[in-house]
């Protein structure tokens, strides 16, 4: 396996941590809007603020600040110089993890960084999809995709 492709593996495994980070933290805050709705309130409060010192919510918010930013970048990176997705799209990848940093408190700025996300990596969904099963089995990418043509040998060497 060539650099590019490991890259992109390594990206996407820290885009699937991020994804799990991200689903802890969110369970996590479930559970602390209900007990923001519980009668005895100053027990509720001191439970809400030994749970977000904890170790494990730290843990599930480094998986996702992470895997969520530094995974998408990598995975993106790793596709466009494994020549299977053109160079806008780590561009758009990119772009909107600085502006989902920068702006995520706005809800226009988290509507363009779902846009964007959605353009980038829609598009190498959508080429993935559009491989035929020849293709797939030889890791063959139709010419004109990627910013070269990437065409595996014997080896699977790029």
């Amino acid at each position: 396996m060539t650099g590019s492709r490991v890259l992109a593996h390594v990206g996407g495994a820290l885009a699937f941590a991020g994804i799990v980070g991200w689903s802890g933290t969110t369970a996590l805050g479930l559970a602390e809007l209900e007990m923001a709705k519980g009668a005895e309130r100053a027990a509720m409060v001191a439970l809400v603020d030994r749970i977000q010192s904890s170790v494990g919510a730290a843990l599930f918010l480094a998986m996702f600040l992470l895997g969520m930013f530094i995974g998408l970048i990598v995975l993106a990176v790793g596709l466009w110089r494994a020549g299977v997705a053109p160079r806008w799209v780590p561009l758009l990848v990119v772009a909107a993890v600085v502006l989902d940093v920068v702006g995520s408190t706005e809800q226009v700025a988290v509507a363009v960084v779902w846009v964007l996300l959605s353009l980038a990596l829609g598009w190498v969904g959508a080429t993935v999809l559009r491989l035929s099963d020849d293709e797939w089995e030889r890791a063959v990418l139709p010419a004109g995709h990627g910013n070269r043509a990437a065409v595996a040998d014997a080896t699977g060497e790029v």
